[in-house]
């Protein structure tokens, strides 16, 4: 006949099985450390590669990205200082009102004046250097400029013209044109001596 187990061996059993549950619960301290330090440089290596990655671009890019010196800026990209502006000229009422000439236009013509100036100096220097393949597309990129400043300030050459004809009154802004406008067709004329067609 099969004797029952006594309450002490239950117990004895239930005790001497707890605290193998109980290690494997609760891991000890040493062990919870190990994963967070491993994601912590995991991380750091991931942001590392990244930093490299992205400072390598930005100087390739900042190198694609810049502009030839050489090439002339157009008109609408031009930084300028602003012009003071001459007294307005006395005279008939003009036959037809002047066509819209602001001071920032002015300032472009002249930072565009200042841009062709420079072309042709280097121009003239290339040359002066026996290198005149070089000369002659300084001298042409000049003359792109004086195009540039022709079609922004077509209209207003136009009217004034015809101002300067009939005697007209002209707004400040159209005198101050006289003057840029002279400094730019005498640049002009040197650049096309120069080799500029």
């Amino acid at each position: 006949m099969a004797t029952r187990p006594t309450p002490r061996s239950r117990t004895g059993a239930s005790a001497s099985s707890s605290p193998g549950r109980r290690a494997a619960r609760s891991p000890s301290p040493g062990s919870n450390s190990m994963p967070l330090i491993l994601g912590g440089v995991g991380v750091l290596v991931v942001v590392v590669v990244l930093v490299m990655m992205n400072s390598g671009n930005g100087g390739s890019q900042a190198a694609a990205g810049s502009p030839k010196p050489d090439a002339a800026q157009p008109a609408a990209a031009v930084k300028s200082a602003p012009v003071s502006l001459a007294a307005a000229k006395a005279g008939k009422s003009p036959a037809t009102p002047p066509p819209s000439l602001t001071q920032e236009t002015l300032a472009q013509v002249s930072e565009l004046n200042r841009q062709m100036k420079a072309l042709y100096n280097e121009g003239v220097s290339a040359r002066k250097d026996g290198d005149n393949q070089k000369a002659r597309d300084k001298q042409a990129q000049a003359k792109d400029v004086l195009e540039q400043i022709d079609q922004l300030l077509q209209p207003a050459l136009l009217w004034q013209e015809k101002a300067q004809e009939g005697d007209w009154s002209q707004p400040a802004e159209y005198v101050t044109l006289e003057r840029i406008y002279g400094d730019v067709m005498k640049l002009a004329n040197m650049v096309r001596k120069g080799g500029g067609k």
